[in-house]
Parts: structure tokens; sequence; C-alpha cells
């Protein structure tokens, strides 16, 4: 869980002060692509990615719960992230 916290605060660091190399570099290190379940664990940490999606309208209402995310639009957060 430590691990987790550290890596989601690191990427949100990396996303919020526009560094794509080491935001790519930590994503492609971690293997989120193909892990869902590492995804939705980091999820809730990626404060500037998830405030960036509410204010694109992508995140509604009804998606601001993380934990109540279906497998289709955790995917499509997955990819947009």
């Amino acid at each position: 869980a430590a691990a987790i916290l550290a890596l989601g605060k690191s990427l949100n660091r990396a996303m919020k002060s526009g560094n794509t190399v080491a935001a790519k570099a930590l994503w492609e290190e971690a293997e989120i692509t193909d892990n869902m379940q590492l995804f939705k664990l980091m999820l809730p940490h990626l404060t500037f990615f998830l405030d960036v999606a509410k204010r694109c309208s992508f995140m509604s209402e009804e998606l601001k719960d993380l934990n109540s995310l279906n497998d289709e639009e955790l995917e499509t957060l997955k990819h947009m992230a």
C-alpha cells in the first residue's frame, strides 16, 4: 500500500509539473498499462489528472465516486492518463 501511495504521488507530481518524460518512465516502470488493479489503487492519488478530467467534463457527477467505476470507465481513464 505504501508503494502504491508513493508511486501515485510521484506520478501526480510529474504530471502536474508537465514532466512527461518522468511520468511516462514511472508509468512504464510500474507496468500500469496492463495492470488494471494497480491503476485502480493508484487512481485516487492522481489528483492532478482527476482534476483535469473533471474540468474537461469527462468526470460526470456519477463518476466522481472512484469506487463505483466499472471496468470500461477505468479503462478509459487509464488510456487518458
